[in-house]
């Protein structure tokens, strides 16, 4: 084989070789650029959906405060059904749009209750348990606690609070650390 043949099949393999590099080099960047814009809308569609869920939750709990515990022999099938109906208006507003599928379930199972309530006359067995949920997931879609048992004989300090979830972090640490320990000396006997 001449010398001129050779050296244009190693100049011809060496640009193969140098394209390819490129188009993978390029590919890479391109799935990372890709990665990095479908996570930037990810977290902006999140943070509008938690904006729009803090502008119409109030209301939903404006109007479960008709539920309340604290009065209920004002609550009369009358106001469940007015309760129904403005569950209904704000299921088809933002709220009911925004809310997470079980916050909608819950939700819905509370209005039927009060429909029930309100043409039967008959307190139903669910109310409460469903007004408790929707309390519940509604706090869960705005990821802030709530319903939680609460004890006014315990020191209830934010400082005690912090105390606790370091134990209880510590105490998970360790399990974890006994653990890792357990599977290097398992994995250093077994080979």
């Amino acid at each position: 084989m001449s010398t001129q043949i050779l050296a244009a099949l190693v100049s011809g393999v060496v640009a193969l070789s140098i394209a390819g590099g490129s188009w993978f080099l390029s590919w890479v960047h391109d799935r990372r650029e890709r990665n990095k814009w479908q996570t930037e809308v990810k977290v902006a569609y999140a943070l509008e959906l938690h904006k729009a869920r803090l502008e119409s939750y109030p209301e939903v709990f404006r109007i479960l405060s008709a539920l309340s515990t604290l009065d209920r022999a004002s609550i009369t099938a009358e106001t469940a059904g007015n309760i129904a109906r403005e569950l209904n208006k704000w299921f088809y507003s933002t709220g009911g749009m925004c809310a997470d599928a079980t916050t909608r379930g819950a939700i819905l199972g509370l209005r039927k209750c009060c429909i029930e309530w309100a043409q039967t006359g008959k307190h139903p067995h669910g109310l409460i348990s469903f007004r408790n949920l929707a309390m519940s997931f509604l706090r869960r879609d705005l990821d802030i606690g709530g319903l939680e048992s609460y004890e006014f004989d315990t020191d209830s300090t934010l400082l005690s609070k912090l105390q606790n979830e370091l134990t209880i972090m510590e105490s998970k640490s360790h399990r974890n650390t006994k653990r890792d320990t357990y599977l290097r000396w398992r994995g250093g006997r077994s080979t």
